[in-house]
Order: C-alpha cells, then sequence, then structure tokens
C-alpha cells in the first residue's frame, strides 16, 4: 500500500501587518492552510534571545525528524530566517519534495548581482515552482535549468476580500489610480511633466510614503493609506496604473527593470476594483493584459491623455466585464489553489 503524503507550509508571514504588496503572501499561506495544508511555523519568531534560538534550533531538529521522504512541503521565497533555510536544505537533502512558490527576486528587485545569485544558489536545490507568469517562467528555465512541465503560473496574485465591490467607473475618464508604496516610485516627482499640457489628467494616489513636493504637482491628489482589505471597496477612478522605476518615458532604474518578470500585486487589486489597467510595454504585465483583455499598454507615460481619448465606452466597459471572473477568482484565491493543484496532482 503507498503511503499517502503529508503536505506542509512553512508559515513565514502569519504574524506580520502589510498595507501594500507584501498582503499577497500572507494571503497565499491563508490559502495552503484553507487546503488542508499542515503549518510549520518556528517558535519566537521576534525573539532574538539564546533561549529563543535554542527553542528554534529544537524545533528545526524536531520538524527534519517528522517530514518523511514522500512528503510535500510549499515554500514561499524569498526566505530571510536563516533557520528556515536550514531546515529547506535539510529537508531536500533528506529526499523532501519542496514546491517554491517565488513571491520575489530581490537580486533583480535591488538589482544586485551578488544577491541574484544568491537567490539562483538558493533555488536551483528545487525541482517545482510556482511563478508569476510566463516571463518568470522563460526566466527559471534559463537561470535555475527548471523544466517548464514542473512549473505552473499564476499570473494574478490572489488578494481575499469576502465580497467584490461594483464597478465604479462606468464609462472612460481621466482619473488614474496609482496604488503602492509611493516612497519607490520615483516616477512621480515628474508627474508634472506628464500633466502639463493634460490638464485634465488627475493621479490620484493610495498609500504610505507620499512626498511633499509630489502632492504639490498639479493634477495630484493623495487618499490616504488603507488597510488591504478595505483597498478594493475604496479606490476610486477610471483606470489603475501600473508602473514602476525612475522614469516616464520608460520604467527605468533596477525596479523598472523588474517589470519584465513580475506580476504586481496592485494588478489585482485593480481587477478587483474593476479599474482597466494602463501597463508599460514590454512588461510582464503587457502580456497579461492583452492575454486577458483588461487594459492597455503605453510606452510612455506622456501618452496617458491619447490613450484613454482614444479607449470609447464599448471598449472600456467590455475590460471590466472581462475583469469579473477574474475577480472572483482572485478575492477567493482561485488563482493560487490551482496552481497548487496541477503541481500536487503531478506529484500523486
Amino acid at each position: 500500500m503507498v503511503q499517502k503524503s503529508n503536505i506542509y507550509f512553512i508559515n513565514q508571514y502569519k504574524n506580520l501587518h502589510y498595507n501594500h504588496g507584501g498582503i499577497g503572501l500572507a494571503d497565499a499561506e491563508k490559502i495552503w492552510a484553507d487546503m488542508g495544508a499542515e503549518e510549520i511555523i518556528f517558535p519566537c519568531q521576534f525573539n532574538t534571545g539564546w533561549y529563543a534560538k535554542i527553542k528554534r534550533i529544537r524545533f528545526v531538529q524536531k520538524m527534519y525528524k517528522q517530514i518523511k521522504v514522500g512528503d510535500i512541503v510549499l515554500l514561499i521565497y524569498p526566505v530571510y530566517a536563516q533557520l528556515v533555510k536550514k531546515l529547506v536544505r535539510l529537508l531536500v537533502k533528506k529526499g523532501v519534495t519542496v514546491i517554491c512558490l517565488i513571491g520575489d527576486i530581490d537580486g533583480i528587485k535591488d538589482g544586485d548581482a551578488v544577491g541574484l545569485q544568491q537567490d539562483i544558489n538558493f533555488l536551483q536545490q528545487f525541482k517545482y515552482f510556482i511563478v508569476h507568469n510566463s516571463n518568470m517562467k522563460e526566466w527559471a528555465v534559463t537561470h535555475l535549468k527548471a523544466a517548464p512541465e514542473n512549473m505552473t503560473a499564476i499570473d494574478f496574485f490572489d488578494f481575499l476580500i469576502p465580497a467584490l465591490p461594483e464597478p465604479v467607473g462606468m464609462v472612460p475618464g481621466y482619473n488614474i489610480v496609482f496604488a503602492g508604496n509611493l516612497a519607490k516610485s520615483g516616477f512621480l516627482n515628474q508627474w508634472n511633466n506628464i500633466q502639463e499640457g493634460n490638464p485634465e489628467l488627475k493621479l490620484v494616489l493610495y498609500g504610505p510614503g507620499a512626498d511633499a513636493f509630489v502632492l504639490q504637482q498639479p493634477g495630484v491628489i493623495w487618499e490616504g493609506v488603507y488597510e488591504p482589505p478595505e483597498m478594493p471597496f475604496t479606490i476610486n477612478g477610471h483606470f489603475g496604473l501600473l508602473w514602476d522605476g525612475e522614469g516616464i518615458d520608460s520604467p527605468s532604474g533596477s525596479l523598472g527593470n523588474y517589470m519584465q518578470y513580475i506580476s504586481h500585486h496592485k494588478l489585482s487589486l485593480y481587477v478587483l476594483a474593476r479599474l482597466p489597467v494602463i501597463v508599460p510595454e514590454h512588461t510582464a504585465a503587457q502580456a497579461i493584459v492583452e492575454k486577458y483583455g483588461i487594459g492597455i499598454a503605453v510606452k510612455s507615460l506622456h501618452q496617458l491623455q491619447t490613450v484613454i481619448d482614444n479607449t470609447y465606452t464599448p471598449t472600456y466597459l467590455q475590460m471590466q466585464q472581462n475583469m469579473q471572473v477574474l475577480a472572483t477568482h482572485i478575492a477567493t484565491g482561485e488563482r493560487l489553489r490551482v496552481a497548487t493543484q496541477y503541481l500536487l496532482k503531478k506529484l500523486s
């Protein structure tokens, strides 16, 4: 008789608070728990004393003995705690299968070549991956030597909320929403160059880190900071903007480059609010919005007024309609659930 595999997940986000991106990773752990995976949570996570460290070392020893060959561990990367990394390495050497959800690749995001090599070295020990999208899948094939058949893409991060808001913008207009960590969005400092000559454009900001200079520019409105579950019901505008880095002619810097590979958490937020999305060309997001018919790609932020002028009401309404099923899936955890089940079925 074949022994049934036990399925575990290493919980790293349970007791952390988020008001922007990381909520997608915390929700991922909730989804795995709802699927019946057994939680592995290290004791005394926020205690740096020697006694707490001893307890965590003993916990590693305990879990190493408990988790058997044939069991499956679900893991979100990055992993920052050294003892979590130690446990994972021990389990892989033991022959335990790890399914890794790549949440971020910090080396690319930070433009850190040494950090990127550390990312690659750690990730190469795994065989099965859940990735953001097809672009990240190609990156994993090239850099991790991962087999395409052992990966699956979610396209959108789940964003768990109890119910869906009603669509608010029923006709295209000029209020452009940008939500997230405003402190790292350097392009916002140049909004006056975009709004000049396009006075109808309004940039509606949500999130922490609003700079005084940014807020003093014409057409900029800051609506404050809200808890993640409130955001889909709070944001109000006509389009959601997905942009990163320092430049307005194209995404630039390490964060701009990172857009080639990732699905932003704010993309899911805009879908939940049924805001058609404006994204940069030549990014992973362009392929996604075109695949699902939920947005427009632009080469430069200087094109905003033109693309809005050329977006007619039937097209806009169709984009919102295309978001309806996606929004239901995102709100209920279906994106990660299906991806996880796909890989679990391969291993059964």
